[in-house]
């Protein structure tokens, strides 16, 4: 993400795939716009209470600037057709947008607020 510290807001799982999907980052990555990276263990086999198909593998992912910026931190299932399983989109755990550091609220902070 960035080398200076950025304020760090912490949002629910609606509000990072809202900012993911208005970012359009997906289409981004597709047009060449932005580059995604498979980070370390590239290819875990997906766990068996994600009720995905056998052979599915699970990854975390970074889509990145020209520059190499890290913009997005997202989790996908990828079956072996290749295709992206679950909502068929990634699953954004971090956003990096406008100098704000957008994070997924823990899960500890959404039951307190309940």
């Amino acid at each position: 993400m960035a080398d200076s510290p950025s304020p760090v807001v912490r949002v629910n799982e609606a509000e990072l795939r809202r900012r993911f999907n208005d970012g359009h980052y997906a289409e981004r990555a597709e047009r060449g716009e932005l580059r995604i990276v498979i980070l370390e263990p590239p290819n875990r086999p997906a766990p068996a209470g994600a009720q995905q198909i056998p052979g599915t593998v699970s990854q975390m992912i970074s889509y990145r600037d020209s520059d190499d910026n890290e913009l997005v931190r997202a989790h996908q299932y990828v079956r072996p057709d290749g295709t992206v399983g679950g909502s068929g989109r990634p699953d954004p755990k971090i956003i990096f947008e406008s100098g704000i550091l957008y994070l997924q609220a823990r899960k500890r902070d959404q039951t307190a607020k309940s």
